[in-house]
């Protein structure tokens, strides 16, 4: 019966110590793909990719029109806030965009703002290059 209870025990402080380590780590980095769309507008695809640095972040957003880099990426509770600037085909200045999200177990649902207005979209692991 001593023996049964230790173990007892044991077994409710580790299941004390697994339910106290919080949330398990965002994982942001790698390659994903977005689907979005402006209201009353097709939708398109955008290609992130991300590399994480503690709450910070960097990469590359690929766009119909152009590529740019995320510029001030942070990452904080599963939410994730970075702007890309980038001068699209037949364009005469640079667009920037701004970007806000969160990670949920579906991907990463995304808000992005420019002058043309607000665009929506759900972005999800890009799948594995073939071999």
């Amino acid at each position: 019966a001593a023996i049964a209870a230790v173990v007892v025990a044991a077994v409710a402080v580790a299941a004390a110590i697994y339910a106290s380590r919080g949330p398990d780590p965002v994982v942001l980095d790698g390659a994903w793909i977005a689907e979005m769309q402006k209201p009353g507008q097709r939708p398109y695809r955008v290609r992130f990719d991300f590399v994480t640095i503690g709450e910070a972040f960097a990469g590359t957003v690929s766009y119909p029109t152009g590529d740019g880099a995320v510029q001030e990426g942070e990452l904080r509770d599963g939410r994730l806030v970075f702007r890309t600037t980038h001068v699209p085909q037949f364009a005469d200045g640079p667009a920037v965009v701004y970007y806000q999200g969160e990670i949920t177990e579906a991907g990463i649902r995304l808000v992005a703002t420019d002058d043309g207005g607000t665009t929506t979209g759900m972005a999800r692991p890009a799948p594995a290059p073939a071999p």
